[in-house]
């Protein structure tokens, strides 16, 4: 073998770990997977892919959304991010939280949409797609696993992603606001924030309010994990993620926590794209 082919075969190995780490190959094997099930059932599974790589602004921050799922049949926008995780952290596990607000845990399904009034002006508003206390959480933590690890193992994959893709769901609700023309009158447009990931999903019911006091320890018999194909993480969004259009904050607390800054993220396992995106098929806007 000749010195060129040589280093052309090394230069393959290179990139081809470069593009791994970057996670391309896994966004664009996510798609290719949700247009299959897409072809395969639509009743089933009614999100087509619409845009990939789509750039959006919050506050002078820019990003681009890895892609974007249309619902055909309903003013429903799926808004993804995918996260390939190092192997050695490939574990993601989630708790509910005994106490949110005023009157404790809730697990309302509340999203971010576009709304044009009659009379011509553009909102943005948060909608409530009821409630599933089954599949939501408040807490999720990276687990280590018995792989080896890629780098540093890291432990805000959770937070960067879900960072990651509220950005991107602010940036496309201050989009819709300035290009009106893209709205009907009296109707509204949703944004559902998704993350795919090649983590494992773990989930536990336990009580972390039972924790020792003086310690502040959970007793280790306390904790049962289940794998879960996907879940829905409830995010407290960070004020700086938030988009510029026009807000009031209700009182009490409480209630200006949960209409502005906690949103639902559906989180999609590599192994449970198919259950996921059905379970978001069935979401139905407010009426009204």
């Amino acid at each position: 073998m000749v010195t060129s082919d040589v280093h052309r075969l090394q230069l393959a190995d290179r990139f081809t770990k470069t593009l791994n780490s970057h996670g391309y190959a896994f966004q664009y094997a996510v798609i290719a997977e949700i247009k299959r099930l897409f072809e395969e059932d639509r009743q089933r599974q009614s999100y087509s892919p619409a845009a990939s790589e789509f750039p959006v602004a919050v506050h002078g921050s820019t990003t681009k959304i890895d892609f974007i799922l249309r619902n055909v049949h309903q003013s429903i926008y799926l808004v993804c991010e995918c996260k390939r995780v190092n192997p050695a952290m490939a574990n993601w596990c989630f708790l509910r939280a005994p106490f949110v607000r005023e009157g404790g845990a809730d697990y309302s399904l509340i999203v971010d949409g576009a709304r044009r009034g009659h009379g011509g002006e553009c909102i943005a508003a948060a909608f409530t797609l009821g409630k599933d206390k089954e599949h939501g959480y408040h807490l999720g933590f990276e687990v280590r696993s018995n792989e080896k690890g890629e780098g540093a193992p890291g432990h805000t994959a959770i937070e960067d992603a879900a960072t990651q893709v509220m950005r991107g769901v602010n940036g496309l609700v201050q989009y819709h606001i300035s290009q009106p023309s893209g709205l009907d009158t009296g109707h509204s447009t949703l944004f559902i924030p998704v993350i795919f990931t090649t983590a494992a999903l773990w989930v536990s019911n336990a009580d972390v309010a039972e924790a020792e006091l003086t310690t502040g320890r959970l007793d280790r018999e306390k904790i049962e994990l289940q794998e879960a194909p996907w879940l829905v993480l409830h995010y407290h969004q960070p004020p700086l993620l938030k988009h510029a259009a026009p807000a009031s904050l209700p009182t009490p607390l409480g209630q200006a926590l949960e209409q502005q800054y906690i949103r639902s993220i559906i989180i999609i396992s590599a192994t449970g794209v198919a259950e996921g995106l059905a379970w978001a098929t069935a979401l139905r806007p407010p009426a009204g």
